[in-house]
């Protein structure tokens, strides 16, 4: 149903409105009747119609009528859902509920309730500062996110309850602990004329977490240098408290430090400084000691792997005279600026340094014997000067050094102490004598990985350089090869096949023995000829830089700093590459491998790690988003020898939830909130009560529109066209 009538704005033209209307056609008619007794027919009746239309166009721009539309429709009572979103509501929570979410369930049939009478209605949620953006669509109900900041709080509410114009807005119901709830909600609720019932959403006490975050140390590192281990302890807590981090090595606690941390969220740096003494692959284990109330301890540990290289490396050789063998060792290591070679000669005064007038006192002190990293001698003299006891040679050999034993170097016979027996790789045969033969040298299959014959300057095969090379012409030993021991060399002819070159490990070092003398005998200046002294002397070099160095000495290795993560949680790995030479891999490829533990081995996902920019060899990356269960996890590396792979280790991606909870809440500020709009602050006894009272049912409503038809332009144009047609229609019978 649709009524017309006219606004106040026009007066007494209001009274005038109906004899005006029927006044119009009159004076129409009569103008051109009496006036205009010319014109007759059609053409009067087209200007009469034409003046009565534009005298109605006139009264309608003068008296500015209203049009009231008027339909009749069922509302939807809802309530507007308001949730306080502030930094004590939004407290972390890692897969579990929000506190809005535990104070609905925590109210049980109540909110299932209000659920109910909801039905279609949107849920929003809310702050004070942010915008929320809807979602969800017909028939489910729909929630709001924060977009962003600045957004006006009141603009906001205006904002949902217009999107309740088909439905009627009975209530908002505010669900905050009143803590940080900002000063202009009050105004901003008040004004909306829609009582407002608070519910205090207290919380009980949430467990403490710690964790390690942000750790940070080089990947490698010289012997000698300060490593500095640098990182953050985060806390969540309820109230305060303290723990001690510990720094671990091999299990043993080499450091700690007091965290104290205060209630909340807190963040507290810590350092730690140690020296790396040993060469090898340093290990570290952070850990946060657990406090009382903390259950889950995921990220209290953390492991670190830290690559300790030498600078120098130094060789002390123990020679009875100046010989051949000594000139050529020499020769050979001496491109490698790495290496410090010094020569110690039997004299009658006893031991003297090779070029220099100082004598050498034997045994060495401790801090000289520390500073040897590899130790060349041959013979009987100079193997009972290091197999002795006072020696302390060996006991250097099993804290990282090397020991070099040339086995038939001016000896007549292979006799040794039974301290070098015990450790050598190649042992020579009960009654053993040397056999003088002209010998070929062949490499074993599982040595072609080695690093010793790591030959960056050979443009051939391995193989073939050694086939290349003359003949040993020396005499060799019947030995017995350790079963712990890498064979490198091999020496076969029609009188002998016996063992040349092995190693193997002693404690943290490496002990090696060559069996066959003297070294000049290989005629190298032959082998300078063929052009293949150079795959010699690099081998001598690569040998004497491998046994030097020391340590755990791995190509290829991972690091899993976290064996346990949470679901959705990125697990950052580092892997480290070295090439055949053991310098650092850049050039390939290492790839991230994972398994499920089930013992099958068999690779679910493959992930190609990044370069470490600061770690040179080093690789990174982010694992995330695996599905909760057991995992192992390896790297590879493929090169043009072939592929190489780590040990597989453990990751775990639990499930569970972690909710740190604050139970502070203001009920004085929301109950003043609540009655200053008509509502009230609901205990938690009556709110079921309270929602089962809504009056949440439909109902018809009539709702009135109104269509202003005042002096706007669609009146207007008309009225001018009315005028314009008329003027012309007078003008064409000859009345203008």
């Amino acid at each position: 149903m649709a009524s017309l009538s006219s606004s106040a704005a026009a007066g007494l033209l209001w009274l005038l409105l109906p004899l005006a209307l029927v006044a119009a056609p009159w004076v129409a008619v009569r103008a051109y009747r009496d006036t205009q007794p010319r014109v007759q027919g059609p053409v009067r009746l087209m200007l009469m119609g034409l003046r009565v239309l534009v005298l109605w166009a006139l009264l309608a721009l003068l008296a500015e009528p209203v049009l009231f539309r008027s339909r009749t429709v069922h509302m939807n009572p809802s309530v507007l859902l308001l949730v306080d979103d502030s930094a004590s509501m939004s407290v972390a929570s890692v897969g579990g509920q929000t506190r809005f979410e535990r104070a609905l369930e925590q109210r049980g049939q109540a909110a299932q309730l209000l659920r109910e009478f909801n039905g279609d209605t949107p849920v929003w949620f809310g702050e004070g500062s942010r915008r929320l953006a809807r979602s969800g669509g017909p028939g489910s109900a729909a929630t709001g996110s924060a977009t962003g900041e600045g957004t006006d709080l009141r603009a906001l509410l205006v904002s949902a309850t217009q999107r309740h114009l088909e439905d009627e807005l009975a209530a908002i119901l505010l669900f905050s602990d009143g803590m940080a709830t900002e000063d202009g909600l009050k105004v901003s609720l008040t004004g909306l004329n829609v009582p407002v019932w608070a519910v205090a959403a207290p919380d009980s006490a949430g467990p403490t977490d710690l964790g390690l975050r942000r750790v940070r140390y080089p990947s490698r590192v010289s012997r000698g240098d300060q490593l500095a281990l640098e990182g953050e302890v985060q806390a969540r807590a309820p109230a305060a408290g303290s723990t001690v981090l510990r720094l671990r090595q091999g299990g043993v606690v080499i450091d700690s430090l007091s965290v104290d941390w205060m209630a909340g969220t807190s963040r507290h740096d810590f350092r730690f400084v140690v020296r790396t003494d040993s060469v090898g692959y340093a290990r570290y284990a952070l850990e946060i000691v657990a406090a009382a109330d903390e259950k889950v301890l995921r990220n209290n540990e953390q492991q670190i792997g830290v690559r300790v290289e030498k600078d120098r490396l130094r060789v002390l050789q123990l020679a009875s005279t100046p010989d051949w063998d000594t000139h050529f060792l020499r020769h050979a290591v001496s491109a490698d600026r790495r290496i410090q070679w010094d020569v110690v000669y039997r004299t009658p005064a006893g031991l003297r340094v090779a070029g220099t007038d100082s004598l050498l006192a034997w045994p060495l002190a401790a801090d000289e014997l520390d500073a040897i990293d590899l130790f060349v001698t041959g013979g009987s003299g100079g193997l009972s000067m290091v197999g002795g006891q006072r020696s302390g040679v060996l006991a250097a050999v099993r804290e990282g050094a090397g020991l070099w034993i040339q086995l038939a170097s001016a000896t007549t016979s292979p006799v040794w102490p039974r301290s070098i027996r015990e450790i050598a790789p190649i042992v020579p045969g009960t009654g053993a004598r040397w056999v003088y033969a002209e010998s070929r040298v062949s490499l074993p299959a599982q040595a072609r990985s080695h690093p010793v014959w790591a030959i960056s300057s050979s443009a051939v095969d391995i193989d073939e350089s050694l086939s290349r090379i003359p003949p040993l012409q020396a005499r060799v030993a019947p030995v017995l090869l350790a079963s712990d021991a890498d064979l490198l060399l091999r020496a076969s002819s029609a009188r002998v096949n016996t063992p040349v070159l092995a190693v193997r490990r002693e404690g943290r070092g490496r002990v090696a023995v060559f069996n066959g003398a003297p070294l000049w005998s290989w005629s190298f200046w032959r082998l300078y000829d063929e052009g293949n002294q150079a795959v010699f002397g690099e081998m001598v070099s690569n040998l004497v830089t491998w046994m030097a160095e020391g340590g755990d000495r791995q190509r290829l290795r991972l690091t899993v700093p976290r064996p346990v993560v949470s679901r959705g949680e990125l697990s950052t790995l580092r892997a480290l590459a070295l090439d055949a030479r053991l310098r650092p891999d850049t050039r390939h490829d290492v790839w991230l491998e994972w398994a499920r533990a089930d013992g099958s081995g068999e690779v679910v996902g493959r992930l190609r790690m990044d370069p470490d920019a600061a770690t040179p060899g080093g690789r990174i990356a982010d694992l995330g988003a695996l599905p909760a269960g057991e995992y192992q996890l390896r790297c590879r590396l493929e090169d043009e020898a072939g592929s190489l792979e780590t040990d597989w280790q453990p990751l775990t991606v639990d499930p569970f939830s972690v909710e740190f909870r604050d139970p502070r809440v203001d009920r004085p500020r929301l109950a003043a909130l609540a009655r200053a709009t008509g509502g009230a602050l609901i205990d938690d006894d009556d709110f079921e009560a309270w929602a089962q009272g809504l009056n949440l049912s439909r109902r018809e409503v009539v709702l009135t529109g109104r269509v202003d038809l005042g002096a706007g332009f669609w009146l207007l144009v008309p009225l001018l066209v009315l005028l314009s047609l008329e003027w012309a229609l007078r003008k064409r019978v000859g009345l203008i």
